[in-house]
């Protein structure tokens, strides 16, 4: 669905509202809990990267990140028969944003980072083989369990998160790369986007 045509601001954002209620199942109380989860993580996200850059590395357990730009980059092209609604869409465009630059950092200062000596030798063939292996995790995923808008798939992936963070924190007594700000938004967006996915799509 396009978006809107122009007209006056008032009127573009009553035109949107008046789009997202008519979507199946969707209500005023949706909107908020989908407007707390998609702030905050893309509060969390701006958080670890800033943190990533000041601190010189990545701020994300690393087969999070690839899950993560796998997730994004095939729902924000549109690569199942998804049909998101084009707010959804774009709103997984802006986070892919946020993911690349995640890549970035684990590309650009994973090796160094590694305590593992085999990891730190073959970083690079493993960051290869881990990105293509999880894009196609999540794509098989989808189409063998039908999971079309990624639902399944994205809390799978946040379960996966949330196991992995404090062992990822527990490996780096220095703290390098983490927040304790970014935990905080992570955890409000995840209560309130559980919420969120569990009342449209129960």
């Amino acid at each position: 669905m396009d978006p809107p045509q122009r007209g006056g601001r008032a009127s573009k954002a009553m035109g949107i509202w008046d789009e997202l209620m008519r979507q199946p199942g969707f209500s005023p109380l949706q909107a908020v809990f989908g407007a707390v989860m998609y702030f905050a993580w893309t509060a969390a996200y701006a958080t670890i990267i800033y943190r990533g850059f000041k601190d010189r590395t990545y701020g994300v357990p690393w087969p999070c990140i690839v899950l993560n730009v796998a997730w994004e980059a095939i729902f924000s092209f549109e690569l199942t028969d998804a049909k998101l609604h084009w707010f959804f869409l774009y709103g997984n465009r802006f986070w892919l944003v946020f993911d690349v630059f995640i890549l970035y950092q684990l590309a650009r200062h994973g090796r160094e980072a590694q305590v593992v000596p085999w990891l730190k030798r073959w970083f690079y063939p493993l960051f290869a083989l881990s990105a293509v292996a999880a894009f196609g995790a999540i794509y098989t995923f989808t189409l063998y369990f039908h999971d079309l808008k990624g639902v399944a798939s994205s809390m799978s992936m946040n379960l996966v998160m949330s196991i992995a963070f404090p062992v990822f924190h527990l490996s780096r007594p220095g703290r390098e790369g983490l927040s304790t700000s970014a935990a905080w938004l992570k955890m409000v967006g995840t209560l309130a986007g559980s919420i969120f996915l569990a009342t449209w799509w129960p």
